[in-house]
C-alpha cells in the first residue's frame, strides 16, 4: 500500500511538471501577441518553481530555456527567464543554504576579484547573472539524484524541438521583432538562416547538437526507445541543416560517433557496422552533390580559400584580440572587467572573451571554482567516451561563439557535468 502511494505521488508530481511546462510554453508564445499572457506565464513559472521539487523545477527551467528570447513583455525588454534563474538560486539558498567551505572561499575570492575590477568597468546586471549561473551549476550538480537526470535531459531536448517547430511553422508572425533575422547574402539569393527562437543560428546550433548527443545517451540508458529517438533525431538534424551553419554541419559528426560507440559498448556490432556504412554512404552522397538540402552548406565550404573565409572572418577577429591582449599586459593578467566595450566586434570565441574580460588571474580563479564543483559531485567510478560527449561539444562550439554573457552557458555546463557523472556501463545497467 505504501509503495502504491509513493508511486502515485511520484506520477502526480511528474504530471504537474509537464502540465506546467506546456502551459508555460503556450502562454509564452501567446505573449508575443499580447503582453498580458507573458505576465501570466511569468506568474505560472514563479509558482511552479516555488512549489515543485528542485529536480522538477530545474526540468521546467531547462524546457523553457529555448523560449527565453521571446519570454519578454516587449521586444526590447529583459527576458523574464533571467528572473527565473535568480529565483531558482534564491530558493536553493533558502532551502539548503549550506556551501562547501572551500567552494564558498573560492567564490568569495572570485567575487572580490570582480569588485576590484568594477572601478575600471562595471556592469552590475552581467555580474549578478554570471554569479547566479555559477550557483545554478553548483546546486544542480550537487543536489540532483542520477535517477532524475533523464527527466532533465528529456525536458531540455523537448524544449529545443518544440521551440524549433514553432519557429519553423510561422506561428509567431512578429518573431523577427524579438530575434531579428540572419541571411546568407546576395550570393545565395538572400536565403534566410533558421535559428529557432534564437537571434543567431550558431548559438542555436549548440543546443541542437547537445540535444542529439543527449538522445544517444538516453537511448543507450534505455530511457527512450529506438523509434522515438530516431524520430526526434531526424527533426533535430533537419533543423541543424536549415541553419546553413558550417560548424553545425561539422559537429553532426560528434553525435554520429557517439551513436556508433554506444552500439559497440552494447555489443551490437552488426548495428554499429550498419550505421557506419549508412553514414559513409551519406557522406559520399553529400560530397557528390546529390543531397539538395545541403548544397548551400557545401557551397559555403567550397568558397573558402583561406582560414579567414573558412571561419567567416572569425580568425581575423581572434588575431586582433590576441594581439591586443599581448600588447596590454595588465589586461592580459587582470582583464578589462565585465563592463568593458568590445574591440569593435565580439570576439566570437568564449576562451578569448574570458581572458579579455577576466584576465589570466580571473580565469584561474574561475577554473578553480569549477574544479571544486566537479570534485564535490558524486561521479561514476568508470568513464567512457559517452561521458565526455557534451564536454567535447561545448568545447568545440564555444571556440566559435562568445557565450560568456549569454543565459544558456550555465545549462550547457550543467548538462556536461551531469553526463560526465553518469554510469555509462551497460553491464551495470542490466544488473540493476
Amino acid at each position: 500500500m505504501k509503495e502504491l502511494r509513493t508511486k502515485f505521488i511520484k506520477s502526480l508530481s511528474e504530471y504537474k511538471l509537464w502540465l506546467a511546462s506546456f502551459g508555460l510554453m503556450l502562454l509564452i508564445v501567446a505573449g508575443t501577441f499580447s503582453s498580458i499572457f507573458t505576465y501570466l506565464a511569468f506568474a505560472l513559472a514563479v509558482v511552479s518553481i516555488i512549489f515543485l521539487s528542485e529536480n522538477n523545477a530545474m526540468a521546467l527551467i531547462m524546457f523553457c530555456m529555448s523560449f527565453a528570447n521571446i519570454f519578454k513583455a516587449s521586444t526590447g525588454a529583459q527576458s523574464f527567464f533571467t528572473y527565473l534563474i535568480l529565483l531558482f538560486v534564491l530558493i536553493c539558498v533558502i532551502r539548503y543554504g549550506k556551501f562547501n567551505s572551500t567552494f564558498l572561499c573560492a567564490m568569495m575570492i572570485f567575487v572580490l576579484f570582480l569588485l576590484i575590477q568594477m572601478p575600471f568597468s562595471a556592469n552590475i546586471l552581467r555580474t549578478i547573472k554570471f554569479i547566479a549561473n555559477i550557483f545554478i551549476i553548483y546546486y544542480v550538480t550537487i543536489l540532483l539524484d542520477q535517477k532524475q537526470y533523464s527527466k532533465i535531459f528529456i525536458a531540455y531536448v523537448l524544449g529545443v524541438i518544440i521551440a524549433s517547430t514553432i519557429a519553423a511553422s510561422g506561428l509567431i508572425p512578429n518573431l523577427a521583432d524579438f530575434i531579428g533575422s540572419k541571411e546568407l547574402g546576395n550570393m545565395y539569393g538572400e536565403e534566410a538562416r533558421f535559428s529557432g527562437l534564437y537571434p543567431d543560428p550558431n548559438y542555436y546550433s549548440t543546443n541542437v547538437i547537445i540535444s542529439l548527443c543527449l538522445l544517444v545517451i538516453l537511448n543507450f540508458k534505455k530511457k527512450l526507445n529506438a523509434v522515438v529517438s530516431i524520430f526526434l533525431a531526424v527533426l533535430l538534424i533537419a533543423f541543424s541543416i536549415m541553419t546553413f551553419s558550417k560548424s553545425a554541419f561539422l559537429m553532426l559528426v560528434l553525435p554520429t560517433i557517439l551513436l556508433i560507440y554506444s552500439k559497440i559498448k552494447c555489443k551490437r556490432y552488426f548495428l554499429a557496422v550498419g550505421i557506419t556504412v549508412f553514414v559513409v554512404a551519406v557522406i559520399v552522397a553529400v560530397l557528390s552533390g546529390k543531397i539538395e538540402a545541403l548544397e548551400i552548406v557545401i557551397a559555403r565550404f567550397k568558397e573558402a580559400d583561406d582560414l579567414s573565409s573558412l571561419t567567416t572572418g572569425r580568425s581575423d577577429i581572434w588575431l586582433y584580440y590576441i594581439e591586443y591582449l599581448f600588447d596590454n599586459p595588465l589586461v592580459f593578467f587582470f582583464g578589462r572587467g565585465f563592463g568593458a566595450d568590445m574591440l569593435g566586434r565580439a570576439a566570437h570565441n568564449t576562451y578569448i572573451d574570458l581572458f579579455y574580460y577576466l584576465g589570466l588571474v580571473g580565469v584561474v580563479i574561475l577554473v578553480a571554482v569549477f574544479i571544486l564543483i566537479i570534485r564535490q559531485s558524486q561521479r561514476s567510478s568508470k568513464y567512457n567516451f559517452l561521458n565526455f560527449g557534451i564536454w567535447i561539444c561545448v568545447a568545440c562550439m564555444y571556440f566559435f561563439l562568445s557565450q560568456m554573457f549569454y543565459f544558456d552557458w550555465a545549462f550547457h555546463i550543467t548538462i556536461a557535468i551531469l553526463v560526465a557523472k553518469m554510469n555509462m556501463n551497460p553491464i551495470a545497467e542490466v544488473r540493476k
